[in-house]
């Protein structure tokens, strides 16, 4: 049972597109949101990160996710509203995989340690 999950796992992270850093931080930001929000709505929460981004720079990032099957979008009435096509833990799930076989070599005792050394050391939003 737990080969089988695995498999399924393997598969559906091998088929999603990695996303640039900018891409991501769009992406998270909707992700956190209650409701689907539209481009105004997203840009308002990625500028408060300290970016000075315009609506069109926002809506590339926007497109390039909805390509990458990231995202949904749909019209109503003059705007376009966005919605996470791939869950959050399943991303999050993905990228702690990705970051253990790359960075720890698949060692997830030595990547916990270091995780709780660098929470100690930076704290939580280090």
């Amino acid at each position: 049972k737990i080969f089988i999950a695995c498999l399924c796992w393997t598969e559906m992270e091998e088929n999603m597109e990695r996303l640039s850093v900018c891409e991501e931080e769009v992406y998270l930001e909707i992700c956190w949101m209650s409701e689907p929000p539209a481009l105004e709505d997203v840009r308002s929460a990625v500028n408060r990160l300290g970016h000075e981004w315009k609506p069109q720079t926002v809506s590339t990032f926007l497109n390039r996710l909805v390509k990458k099957r990231y995202l949904s979008m749909w019209k109503k009435g003059r705007y376009y509203y966005y919605k996470p096509e791939i869950y959050l833990e399943d991303y999050q799930a993905a990228e702690c995989t990705r970051m253990l076989n790359r960075i720890f070599k698949g060692d997830s005792q030595r990547m916990q340690s270091c995780l709780i050394a660098a929470t100690n050391k930076y704290g939580k939003n280090g």
